[in-house]
């Protein structure tokens, strides 16, 4: 529809619109040359408009900003950004009756509502696998210190400690906050997208994590997966070792290349190219 475009030239905005800019984007290119090296920071915005469009509600109309900012003011480099803001306004549009659309919404709905049972379920048939574990420690704690007058060490208690139950409830715990919020935004009443697909991607990450406690039942993957574990101490000490290396590079390039290369700006931009 439109774009905006301001400035800060030693402290001074200038606002810039479609008849600034022309029709050829070379007269907006030029203008950004002429702008010097005194250019502090200078922002873009362009407006775009989209379509949600619900199962059985009518289509929202969404209205999206893009910012691009190119910003100098620490005088260290040009840093670059884009960010986006959106808003949601019901549309005065009327959908035709699709009874097949109808049919896939509850659909929909059903499964999200049977995986949050699910997982109810599931937490709570691992809170009582939990709760036997920690009846056998205590049995074996006072039977250890009735027949032996010790206590059980930190390796001894280790052992009834199940970490792939507390990997299953966590999982469970994320899905079911997935699916809720999965639920709320197909009855729209809350947009929260990001929440969601970071909770759904936690819990099924964690789900097929989870899968690996099956395959100690194979003589050749329980020995893959002991070896795993007794290498963990080992493999802490050589990635302490790493991270310092790392560090060092990326200290470097950002000190010395930050002025002269926008990939080098900022610390998080200098990790991620050097990654």
């Amino acid at each position: 529809n439109g774009s905006v475009l301001n400035y800060t030239h030693f402290m001074e905005c200038t606002r810039c619109n479609n008849s600034c800019v022309g029709e050829n984007i070379a007269t907006l290119d030029a203008w950004l040359q002429s702008l010097g090296t005194g250019t502090l920071r200078y922002t873009m915005l362009f407006s775009l408009q989209a379509l949600l469009i619900g199962y059985l509600s009518a289509p929202h109309c969404v209205h999206l900003i893009y910012e691009l900012y190119f910003e100098n003011t620490l005088e260290t480099g040009m840093e670059t950004g884009i960010l986006l803001h959106y808003d949601f306004n019901e549309c005065q549009m009327v959908l035709k009756d699709d009874p097949a659309k109808k049919l896939m919404y509850y659909v929909h709905m059903g499964v999200d509502v049977g995986v949050v049972l699910v997982c109810l379920i599931s937490i709570i048939v691992t809170l009582k696998k939990m709760d036997r574990g920690y009846k056998l420690y205590v049995k074996t704690r006072d039977f250890i210190k009735r027949s032996y007058y010790r206590s059980l060490n930190r390796r001894e208690k280790n052992l009834f400690i199940s970490y792939w139950h507390l990997c299953i409830i966590l999982a469970d715990v994320m899905l079911i906050g997935a699916g809720i919020l999965k639920l709320l935004i197909d009855l729209e009443q809350e947009y929260h997208f990001d929440s969601c697909t970071l909770l759904l991607g936690g819990g099924v990450w964690l789900t097929y994590l989870g899968l690996l406690r099956y395959l100690v039942f194979d003589k050749h993957y329980s020995m893959l997966l002991n070896t795993m574990v007794v290498a963990l101490p080992h493999l802490a000490r050589f990635l302490i070792c790493v991270i310092i290396i790392s560090l060092s590079f990326i200290l470097c390039g950002w000190l010395i290349l930050s002025p002269y290369c926008t990939k080098f700006a900022t610390f998080f931009v200098t990790m991620e190219t050097l990654f």
